[in-house]
């Protein structure tokens, strides 16, 4: 977990230097995806149940507490929804990358 989250900072804040590493790297989708994007997928849903299911949603004035089987529930999707999205987004990259050497 240290290393992806070192991984993140080095993204962020020096990617001139931090994206020739990644290009070295050998890595398969499922290497990516068991790597970064379920952990980080996972800390995200994890963090959704939190707020949800225990401190509840504010929209302005209004705010609620939702039950903890529907905020489970909410965050299992939005884990789903996260992992579709970045396949969606890669396929969607991939295709665009020739057009773009």
């Amino acid at each position: 977990m240290a290393n992806l989250i070192d991984r993140v900072k080095n993204i962020l804040f020096t990617p001139k230097t931090e994206w020739p590493v990644i290009e070295a790297e050998a890595n398969s989708i499922g290497g990516i995806y068991s790597g970064y994007v379920i952990p980080l997928a996972l800390v995200f849903s994890a963090a959704m149940l939190l707020a949800f299911g225990v401190f509840g949603i504010s929209m302005g004035p209004l705010s609620m507490k939702i039950g903890f089987g529907a905020a489970l529930m909410q965050s299992i999707m939005m884990f789903v929804m996260m992992l579709l999205m970045v396949f969606v987004a890669a396929w969607i990259i991939n295709a665009l990358a020739p057009s773009f050497d």
